[in-house]
């Protein structure tokens, strides 16, 4: 990690602390099952998908690429399918509710 361009430690640092709030309160939200964190969760989700490209596009045109793409890749697999289960979740507006589906007939 100390070996990597500032601009990655720096982009690391923050989406680590940076978004620690954020990563608290929806951790929250899913265990409490607050429907209201429904559009910050959308939010989030922008923000960490803008992150998640911008980091990777420096990381491959940067002056020390990734050498091999398995190790690369292999951390970012749960992350990405976190990030897709959590908007699955939030696809609803009220994404906890217990309420069956009506059915339009």
């Amino acid at each position: 990690f100390l070996a990597r361009p500032y601009w990655l430690k720096l982009a690391t640092c923050f989406s680590a602390y940076g978004f620690l709030p954020l990563y608290i309160i929806l951790l929250f939200a899913f265990l409490v099952g607050w429907n209201g964190v429904r559009p910050l969760a959308f939010v989030f989700a922008g923000v960490k998908l803008y992150a998640l490209g911008f980091y990777h596009t420096m990381e491959y045109t940067s002056d020390t690429p990734p050498p091999e793409l398995l190790p690369y890749w292999a951390p970012e697999g749960p992350y990405l399918i976190a990030l897709a289960l959590t908007l699955y979740r939030m696809r609803t507006p009220g994404p906890f509710s217990t309420h069956p589906k009506s059915k339009v007939e």
